[in-house]
């Protein structure tokens, strides 16, 4: 019976990793798998928590560290629970299935974790060593999900720090452009130049290529939602406002006869439907983090206002 329930709890446990790394890493999803999902929004949650008990001035530089810990904090959790699960795997057959060196202190749950700790890490001292089939092939697939999963974890990093460096990139042309701030008038003010525009339509395609290109990323790289950058202008809904503004002016606050083709754009149109596409799909994508934050950034706001006043 002990042998049943401790394989069964070990075989569950392992499916339960496997399917979490398929829903994390190698699914296009905007939600993370059932580990990485309740460890991310905990993480937050409590950085959150704590960082509304600092300055205002300290928020955002202590909420930019967690997005960089949580890679490593999942790939350390998938190490964790695969060593237990195999160790329940071993367990029961640890007297039986295994050659243990006189050395051992015993053949407890304990060395079985000494063992899948060894094994999920390719190192092997010889001290525990199985002897029956079964065992060695188990203790073969362990292995071989130790190197998958370093693997999967670097590959998976590229990609996330890749996905970053645009996204920093198209925020930083979009700062310069709206004169360094989030000012939609000043966006489409930087295009005009003696009584024409120049350049706008092009600046409009490459924000239409980013805007999607940055969805995309979201959706399948949940973790950059919890990259929270220290400058305000970084942000995708900092973006996102920008540039639903700049179409909002382009096609109420224009001449309609000056300026019939810039207001007739297709890229105008392109634009505001994927920015309206993405501000009903933030908070899926997001759940309620970002909104809450919001929330209590304008709550916090005109009592820091009176701070600064006072000081």
């Amino acid at each position: 019976m002990k042998t049943i329930i401790s394989t069964a709890a070990g075989v569950g446990l392992l499916l339960l990793i496997i399917y979490d790394v398929y829903a994390t890493v190698l699914h296009s999803s905007a939600r993370y798998g059932p580990i990485g999902e309740r460890m991310n929004r905990g993480v937050w949650r409590l950085a959150r928590t704590l960082a509304f008990k600092l300055p205002r001035m300290h928020r955002h530089k202590f909420l930019n560290l967690v997005g960089p810990l949580l890679m490593p904090l999942l790939l350390l959790t998938y190490i964790v629970l695969l060593v237990n699960a195999f160790a329940l795997i071993y367990y029961p057959h640890l007297q039986s299935s295994f050659v243990i060196s006189r050395d051992a202190p015993g053949t407890g749950f304990a060395e079985a974790l000494y063992f899948s700790g060894l094994t999920l890490t390719t190192v092997g001292y010889g001290d525990i060593v199985p002897h029956t089939t079964p065992m060695r092939f188990v203790a073969v697939f362990e292995a071989a999900m130790g190197i998958i999963s370093i693997t999967l974890a670097i590959t998976y990093l590229l990609t996330v720090y890749g996905a970053l460096e645009h996204k920093r990139i198209a925020a930083l042309s979009l700062y310069h452009q709206a004169g360094e701030g989030a000012d939609a008038a000043g966006f489409i003010a930087h295009h005009y130049v003696e009584g024409k525009f120049y350049g706008l339509r092009s600046a409009l395609s490459t924000a239409t290529r980013d805007l999607q290109a940055l969805l995309e990323s979201h959706v399948e790289h949940p973790v950059i939602h919890y990259f929270h950058p220290s400058e305000v202008y970084k942000s995708l809904p900092r973006m996102l406002f920008l540039l639903l503004e700049s179409c909002s002016i382009i096609q109420t606050s224009l001449d309609s006869e000056e300026n019939s083709d810039l207001r007739n754009y297709p890229e105008v149109r392109t634009l505001e439907a994927i920015s309206i596409h993405l501000g009903y799909d933030w908070e899926e994508i997001t759940g309620d983090r970002d909104l809450d934050y919001a929330a209590d950034e304008e709550k916090e706001k005109p009592q820091d206002e009176r701070l600064e006043a006072g000081d």
